[in-house]
């Protein structure tokens, strides 16, 4: 295999071999004597690279691009990166992608996507791993804004296993959680890919830089925004929770202006309850969004599994365990200074009445005094005689006082009742006429904009079917890009048109976009899309 770049001079076709760091400089040919400079390695659709034949670009990253080949030797369909032509003469970034490949080749999970090949042919870095029939996550995000939270949560469950995996069986950190690193294959479940950055503790600390920040901002933990030599598992924690954020809100957990703008609010400010952004959500899924994403490492779970534990316990609907105590969650106050104390006394005395009372520490040795003794008064001397009743025709009836004379007052005679004229008929007739004249208005109006109105519809029927004619190009373009496995160009070229009548067929073009995400058998069976969040 060779380690150089193959080419051809430009004046007499001899073919020469160059180290990869002269790409970009000037050299002369020893053949016919022409200047040339040694020229970056270009792929392209047919190009055969280590038996792995090009078929489509399926996309493209900071580090590199992603073929759709056919592995000849096999006959199998596989997804082929390739590091950045302008990259492959910097030795930092050939270093780095080598040390992907490396990581690559131990991990071996139903939930990661599986390498199998990788090397250097003239002057390309290749990886070859599985083919994922699939869309990414950030493609899906960008066509439905959000997840619902039950999927989100079991997407984010079977990261969570592969995550777990890497780390307890390799010790590999992945330090670059995002949805664009997350692929959604045909039948729902969830694998990793692009471990370009990633850390093992049980290798030498080659690709760790003090001062160096590794990640992407709108997802990096506040431990890798500080730039901390020794980071562990609970960073990825963070990221996914980050990702679970972005998932069922369908916002950033921080923005900002600037890269370093968005890393100092990861690491010094609050995070925006959840459920301020979407008040659908439930309170156990914002619960473990806060712990996962606490700003202290050791606030977050203990381990891999323990994620996974609280993603079960919150899809059940309960709380994770040790749930932070949030806006998400309600309490119930409790006033523990409001002690009522009662007496038997007073409670028989008035059973409604709460009150107080505390006896002072002085008053409690003071002795009672006793009452005071009772003196009986002396009985009267009885009557010498017992004098008789007086008789009944002795005993007087008094008469009663004389009653003032009663003024009497004067009755006043009613006068004869007059017919009231009616004050609603002047009212009626009022209202009758202004009825009238708006109604003559009205019609004066429809007369004359009734060719006016016939022009508007002319024009809105026109507008409608040249809207039809653009939604029907762009459904046969992104049909055409589909068949050659290029998913994430279809769904860009429906979401981002921005030509004429773009207002008009957004709905018409999110639709198709959304039809993309199935199967051929499924977009039959697929239904209409719907607005909103379903939970």
């Amino acid at each position: 295999m060779s380690n150089g770049l193959i080419f051809h001079c430009p004046g007499c076709d001899a073919e020469f071999e160059a180290d990869l760091t002269m790409i970009g400089t000037e050299s002369q040919c020893p053949e016919c004597g022409a200047r040339f400079v040694v020229p970056t390695p270009i792929a392209r659709e047919g190009m055969e690279i280590a038996g792995f034949k090009l078929k489509s670009k399926l996309g493209e990253g900071g580090m590199g691009e992603v073929w759709l080949a056919e592995q000849m030797a096999m006959g199998r369909v596989v997804a082929l990166k390739l590091l950045s032509p302008s990259l492959v003469g910097k030795p930092d970034f050939v270093k780095r992608f080598m040390h992907e490949i490396r990581m690559a080749g131990r991990l071996e999970h139903p939930n990661i996507i599986t390498a199998f090949d990788a090397g250097e042919v003239q002057g390309f870095f290749y990886l070859a791993m599985a083919y994922c029939d699939g869309v990414e996550l950030s493609d899906r995000m960008r066509i439905d804004g959000r997840i619902p939270e039950k999927e989100a949560l079991k997407i984010v469950r079977d990261i969570a296993l592969a995550l777990d995996y890497a780390w307890t069986e390799h010790q590999i950190l992945h330090r670059d959680i995002k949805p664009s690193n997350i692929m959604l294959d045909s039948k729902g479940g969830a694998k990793l890919m692009d471990m370009g950055i990633s850390k093992s503790f049980k290798d030498t600390p080659e690709m760790t830089v003090s001062g160096t920040i590794v990640g992407t901002p709108y997802y990096i933990s506040p431990e890798q925004g500080r730039a901390d030599a020794h980071i562990d598992f609970h960073s990825d924690i963070y990221s996914l929770g980050a990702t679970l954020y972005h998932m069922v809100t369908g916002q950033f957990p921080f923005d900002g202006e600037s890269t370093m703008d968005i890393v100092a609010k990861h690491v010094n400010q609050p995070l925006k309850p959840p459920r301020q952004v979407n008040p659908a959500l439930s309170s156990y899924v914002c619960a473990l969004i806060e712990k996962m994403m606490a700003k202290n490492p050791l606030a977050r779970q203990a381990s891999w599994k323990n994620v996974v534990a609280d993603i079960d316990l919150v899809l059940n609907g309960k709380l994770p365990n040790s749930a932070p105590i949030s806006e998400s969650i309600p309490q119930s106050p409790v006033n523990h200074e409001r002690t009522i104390t009662m007496t038997p006394a007073k409670i028989a005395a008035a059973a409604d009445i709460k009150i107080t009372i505390n006896t002072p520490d002085h008053l409690a040795a003071v002795t009672p005094v006793p009452p005071a003794a009772v003196t009986p008064l002396p009985n009267p001397e009885p009557p010498s005689a017992m004098t008789p009743p007086p008789s009944p025709s002795a005993m007087t009836k008094p008469e009663p006082p004389p009653r003032p004379e009663e003024k009497r007052k004067p009755v006043k005679t009613p006068l004869p009742s007059r017919p009231r004229k009616s004050s609603w008929a002047p009212v009626l007739l009022t209202v009758a006429i202004i009825v009238m004249a708006g109604l003559c208005f009205l019609r004066v109006i429809a007369c004359f904009s009734t060719i006016e109105n016939t022009r508007l519809i002319k024009i809105d029927g026109n507008q409608l079917r040249a809207a039809e004619d653009i939604a029907a190009k762009l459904q046969s373009d992104a049909a055409n890009l589909v068949a050659q496995k290029r998913l994430a160009d279809a769904i860009a070229l429906l979401i981002d048109y921005n030509g004429d009548l773009a207002a008009e067929t957004a709905l018409k073009r999110r639709e198709l976009a959304k039809q993309l995400q199935f199967s051929p058998a499924e977009r039959e069976k697929a239904p209409a899309s719907k607005d909103g969040n379903e939970q």
